[in-house]
Formats: structure tokens, sequence, C-alpha cells
């Protein structure tokens, strides 16, 4: 219960940071996205041949979203787990290279499975919020519930990447696929 807590309130504070001053409008859709993101990285644990040192860099790619860009850009610096993150914008599909994670800003079909073919064997954790993404082999599936930003898991593709999520991670998700280890 405390690590979901935890959870809520590092979202809500990271969004409050995102915001630019007292009395300016609350945080966009983008913000609230790229605040979910950077929690999503303190709540993942990826093999440690994920990382050539103990403090290399977590990068987030981006392919497509130019929308999203400027809510994760301000990331960038930031520490999770011992490691400095970096955010790289991938122009096309084929320039996808070293990430940890990778927001796919498309919902065209084509464009996320190229995305996903080309992540598919490693131990990237991919993120959209296109319908049926995740029953579609994605990892995480942004979703809007009621006006609130949820997201569903799929367990199974992460397992195969030696991806792991932490439990309570995995408690919050409207929607896991697979089983838990």
């Amino acid at each position: 219960m405390v690590m979901i807590r935890h959870f809520f309130i590092c979202c809500l504070l990271f969004v409050f940071t995102l915001t630019p001053a007292w009395g300016s409008d609350t945080p966009d859709e983008n913000q609230v996205k790229a605040a979910f993101i950077y929690n999503f990285t303190k709540f993942i644990t990826w093999p440690e041949e994920s990382f050539s040192s103990p403090d290399k860099e977590l990068v987030i790619g981006i392919v497509g979203a130019d929308n999203l860009s400027g809510a994760l850009q301000s990331l960038t610096g930031r520490k999770v787990q011992n490691h400095t993150i970096k955010i790289i914008h991938f122009k096309s599909v084929s320039e996808i290279n070293d990430c940890h994670l990778l927001y796919i800003g498309s919902e065209k079909k084509d464009t996320v499975s190229k995305a996903l073919a080309s992540v598919a064997s490693k131990a990237v954790v991919t993120v959209n919020d296109s319908e049926n993404f995740a029953e579609h082999g994605g990892i995480i599936q942004l979703i809007s519930v009621r006006g609130r930003l949820r997201f569903i898991i799929n367990q199974q593709i992460a397992i195969n990447n030696n991806i792991l999520f932490n439990s309570q991670l995995l408690k919050l998700a409207i929607k896991t696929i697979g089983k838990r280890p």
C-alpha cells in the first residue's frame, strides 16, 4: 500500500513540477503522460546487460510523437535507479537503436508494428496509447478511463525480454496480460 501511495504521490509531484508557474493551467495530457513514463522507470528492472555500467544513462526513445517530445524532454537529467535519463527522438522507425523505454507516438498500425518489430527481442519497454496496443505485442498501453490516465501491462512480452515490473506497479494496472513470474 505504501508503494501505491508513493507511485501516485510521485506522479502528482512530477506533474506539478512540469506546470510552468503558480496560477497557470493544470498540466496537459502530454505532461501527465510524461509523468507516468517517468514513474514507470522507477518500478521497472531491466536486465543488467542493458547497461554497460551501473551508472550508464537510461535512454527514453520517442518515435513519432512530436507533441509529447517537449514534456518528455523535461525528464532529461533526472536520476532513476542511479541512471541519468537521456531522451532521444528518432525521426523514423529505421533509426531506432539502443534505448530502454520507447514511446511510440503513432496510432498508424504500420508504424506501430514496425516499431514493435524493431525492438521485439530486446529489453525495451514499449509504450503507446492506441487501442489494443498491449494485445498486439506492446508492453504498456496508456488508456483513458473516465477522464483519467490508466494503463495496461503486457507482462508476458516483458518477461520474454527479461524485463521485470515491481508488483506494486502491476497492481496499479487496470489489466495485465500474461502470468506473473
